[in-house]
């Protein structure tokens, strides 16, 4: 009978330790305080795939051993990795918005300083301070 209980201790620590875990993934998740440059938004991607690929899968498999010890227990962690994969693909979602909207502002920079630098013969009134990019906030 001790190893019973012992196991039913095991699995509850286990679910309760996987429920913390997808609760604080789901609150990384949802951080839409996104770096303002194409560098620092690959970087993320970056770092979302290894979430994908490297945290998450140790975690998948923790969820499929845990045994119907509780059926609260099991229910309530059923319901947060649904909401750790609909967090997850709204993360993947803005991650890739915001790229695109990194790359066309990195095309209108460059487009922007081909016209100055095209128009530098000309005597047109553009202030330029050498080395000096601009940076575009967000829309």
């Amino acid at each position: 009978m001790m190893d019973a209980d012992k196991m039913k201790i095991h699995y509850e620590r286990l679910t309760s330790n996987l429920l913390e875990w997808i609760r604080l993934k789901v609150v990384e998740l949802e951080d839409r305080d996104f770096p303002n440059s194409l560098e620092g938004i690959q970087k993320d991607l970056t770092r979302f795939k290894d979430y994908r690929t490297i945290e998450k899968p140790p975690k998948y498999k923790e969820r499929s051993e845990i045994e119907d010890l509780d059926g609260q227990l099991i229910h309530d962690l059923e319901r947060s990795w649904e909401g750790l994969e609909r967090a997850e693909y709204r993360r993947e979602v803005a991650l890739r918005q915001e790229l695109l909207r990194q790359q066309r502002l990195e095309h209108l920079n460059y487009k922007f300083e081909k016209k100055v630098r095209g128009t530098a013969h000309c005597h047109c009134h553009i202030p330029r301070v050498k080395g000096t990019r601009f940076t575009l906030g967000r829309a």
